[in-house]
């Protein structure tokens, strides 16, 4: 009997590695649904570090002020404004290259709209409702990719969890890029900082 060679065991994070080596590059237009949040100023100030044009977008009126003040381009209140044609008004019709959603349901699958050929999809919230039935012709629609994260599901062992902490950990320490929290995005102290990119002490 012939045995076939053992199937080399794909590293358990090797799925995730190919998402995260999809850096976000200048010139790249990234949508930030409940950008007013903590995670949202966060990731703004993750995007700009990185040279992109950051669009959000928040539920509450008065949210728009501290995301537009850590490097945000534009914040729409979805009280008032249809997001969808602002962006495409502003950007054309499919800029977004990365869409980063908490919020599922109908602002979601609003979002699809937006998307570029080839464009990634994170989810990490549902605060307006599941996604809805048609995810997947969402996707397939543009070939897009979707990742869904639930923090609880990472393995906080791994070599490449480690090591991103260690990185991120040194440059805050070593304040190479002038890192913010973003409880300090409103302060007197980040309006009188030269203009420059920042990055999110996370």
């Amino acid at each position: 009997m012939i045995r076939r060679p053992p199937r080399s065991t794909p590293k358990p994070s090797s799925a995730a590695s190919d998402v995260y080596k999809r850096q976000v590059q200048a010139n790249d237009i990234v949508l930030i649904h409940a950008i007013g949040g903590g995670v949202g100023l966060n990731l703004t100030q993750l995007a700009k570090h990185a040279g992109a044009t950051v669009v959000g977008t928040v539920g509450t009126s008065g949210k728009e002020k501290r995301p537009l003040e850590c490097g945000a381009d534009l914040v729409l209140d979805r009280t008032k404004h249809n997001f969808t044609n602002e962006i495409q008004q502003k950007f054309g019709k499919t800029p977004i290259r990365l869409l980063i959603d908490s919020t599922g349901a109908e602002i979601l699958n609003d979002s699809f709209d937006l998307m570029q050929n080839l464009g990634h999809v994170v989810s990490y919230g549902e605060a307006s409702g599941k996604p809805y039935d048609n995810l997947w012709s969402q996707l397939v629609l543009r070939s897009l990719t979707f990742s869904r994260l639930h923090i609880g599901h990472i393995n906080h062992q791994s070599e490449e969890w480690l090591q991103s902490q260690i990185k991120i950990q040194e440059m805050i320490k070593n304040r190479a890029n002038k890192f913010i929290k973003a409880s300090e995005c409103a302060s007197n102290h980040f309006k009188k900082l030269p203009k420059i990119n920042f990055l999110a002490g996370v």
